[in-house]
């Protein structure tokens, strides 16, 4: 087991973050929220970010293996699993946003009337 979180960890290559985790702060911060919505916007960017890297990563073996200056951890030592506990991560994520900010609500995608095209 903690190989395999191990690996999770390696295949979501947080030092790849950086830039995107201070302008996502950056975003949850400027609406200064409480600071439980706060934390579930941190730990939702936080998730995202690893999914978004391990999928990448998962994504991109066969390229990974022509270039030996990439250090994908899919190439030989981590397998599949360690995706999967990404992408359990970031489910617990959503889940979290879903039940802790109630206010929160997606934008509506109606269609509004238009005079001129008689809509």
């Amino acid at each position: 087991m903690p190989l395999l979180l191990k690996c999770a960890l390696l295949v979501s290559r947080p030092r790849g973050w950086r830039a995107y985790l201070w302008m996502g702060l950056l975003g949850i911060l400027q609406g200064k929220p409480e600071p439980q919505i706060a934390l579930v916007g941190l730990y939702s960017l936080v998730s995202f970010l690893a999914t978004a890297f391990a999928l990448n990563n998962y994504f991109d073996v066969g390229s990974d293996m022509l270039n030996p200056k990439k250090d994908n951890p899919f190439i030989g030592h981590c397998d599949r699993r360690a995706l999967y506990v990404v992408l359990l991560n970031q489910a617990v994520a959503l889940v979290l946003v879903a039940l802790l900010t109630p206010s929160f609500q997606l934008p509506s995608l109606s269609l509004h009337c238009c005079s001129r095209c008689g809509l």
